[in-house]
């Protein structure tokens, strides 16, 4: 390059050309010209608009420089004609054009009309069967009522199916588990018809079974799978804290002890659940997306076997906490520390979301018995909560400033999950609180105080 001229090779269909051209001059002004120096043929419809482009690259901006693109003396150039390249030629919007174009793929992006409207008539049935079988009122037309109303959104379940294609599978599962709360509601009143009302309860976990069986048969999904276990469980467990005519509080213990268990094999539950039924592929070629695909089953499943013990462990550790004494009080902060051990461990975030919630819940309910067990006025219980509250907040600022989330390099290795390194200590303190729970549970349900009253009647 001298001074402010380039040199460079121009390279037509059918001439070559050495030529120097200025180095801070717009391609388009010249470009024209060496078309014409090298004989270029000219267009009968279009005017051409040439340009230079190096080997293997596309045409130069008309506006562009040669200095600005860093072209250096010698080099060779290729004429090139930009009004036949559209995907290289500037792309001209207005303000208003883009402005209607995402406006209309935002709308495009909304749930329809229909999909809202439903949404809102299963959110109406669900708190309408709620209300009614908390308030606990009606007769056999109420109950039959109820079970008309968990069969015909079943029905609707089914039909939605045959339309698959416009119809999202969510809203498919929503319509056939509105059945459970209908179907809940009908089984409280049927007691109340029969005039069993301590079986309220009983009959309500009845009839939530029973609505999600008949909604796994008519939505064959995994994820119902999981809800019918989950309500299989909870019906077992009113079974038996029926048979053991315990208090609330041991049957808040009750409640966490299995919670707690749940929590321990969901991993486990949630693959076992996503793989079943999965046929084993020919060859390792087909094998590797099927397994991607479980991997991505058992996460999502993964959340829908911690919701059910997770809402479990919300509603049990307060009244574990505020309804019973010593032994009660020491469950709720044992199971509160275990849940917190179990947020070390977690891989996903839809884990520690549901798990830190109810440790939240757990460590809530233990100040305030404690405070309560203190004799503290209420002023003095809103500082300390509070003050908890702004601890909490305190350590999430500090883990987020001292362990930054960095993307880690790539290993040559089999990868080793990150904390894999800090699981001693979570796992010590899992096993001591696991070991733990069920003693303090037995506390709670009076079992101690009967064998020592036992031992007194012996002697």
């Amino acid at each position: 390059m001298s001074g402010e001229r380039s040199r460079i090779t121009v390279v037509g269909t059918r001439r070559r050309l050495d030529v120097s051209v200025p180095s801070g001059a717009p391609v388009g002004e010249y470009s024209a010209r060496l078309a014409e120096m090298c004989g270029q043929d000219r267009a009968d419809v279009l005017p051409p608009a040439w340009s230079l482009a190096p080997a293997g690259h596309p045409p130069l901006p008309l506006d562009a420089t040669l200095l600005d693109v860093g072209v250096v003396d010698g080099q060779v150039l290729y004429l090139r004609d930009a009004a036949q390249e559209p995907n290289d030629a500037p792309l001209v919007e207005e303000i208003e054009e883009l402005v209607a174009d995402e406006t209309h793929r935002h709308r495009q992006q909304r749930l329809r009309g229909g999909t809202i409207v439903l949404s809102l008539g299963l959110l109406w049935t669900t708190v309408a069967a709620i209300t009614a079988g908390l308030r606990f009122e009606g007769g056999a037309g109420t109950a039959a009522g109820l079970v008309l109303a968990g069969l015909g959104v079943l029905a609707g379940a089914w039909s939605l199916t045959q339309h698959r294609e416009v119809v999202p599978d969510w809203l498919r599962m929503a319509v056939a588990l509105t059945s459970v709360p209908c179907l809940a509601a009908a089984g409280m009143l049927v007691t109340r018809v029969l005039g069993v009302t301590a079986y309220r309860w009983d009959g309500a976990v009845f009839g939530a079974c029973l609505a999600a069986l008949m909604a796994l048969v008519v939505i064959p999904t995994a994820a119902l799978v999981v809800v019918q276990l989950h309500l299989t469980v909870g019906l077992a467990l009113v079974s038996l804290i029926r048979a053991l005519d315990t208090d609330r509080a041991g049957a808040a213990a009750m409640v966490t002890v299995t919670a707690m268990g749940i929590i321990a094999v969901a991993r486990r539950i949630a693959a076992t659940v996503a793989s079943w039924g999965q046929r084993r592929p020919p060859d390792q070629t087909a094998a590797l997306p099927v397994t991607v695909g479980l991997v991505d089953r058992s996460h999502r499943l993964l959340s829908v076997v911690l919701v059910g013990p997770a809402l479990a462990l919300a509603a049990a550790l307060p009244v574990l906490a505020w309804n019973g004494g010593g032994w009660a009080v020491a469950l709720t902060a044992v199971a509160s520390i275990a849940l917190m051990a179990r947020c070390r461990l977690v891989a996903f975030s839809a884990e520690l979301l549901l798990l830190g919630t109810a440790a939240l819940v757990g460590c809530f309910s233990l100040i305030l018995a404690v405070v309560g067990m203190l004799g503290a006025g209420p002023g003095a219980t809103l500082v300390v909560l509070v003050l908890a509250g702004l601890g909490v907040a305190g350590a999430g600022v500090a883990l987020s400033l001292l362990r930054p989330s960095t993307p880690e390099p790539p290993r040559d290795g089999p990868m080793v999950h990150p904390s894999a390194r800090r699981r001693s200590r979570a796992e010590v303190f899992g096993v001591i609180t696991s070991l733990l729970m069920v003693p303090l549970a037995l506390g709670v349900l009076g079992a101690f105080r009967h064998m020592v009253e036992v031992g007194r009647s012996i002697f």
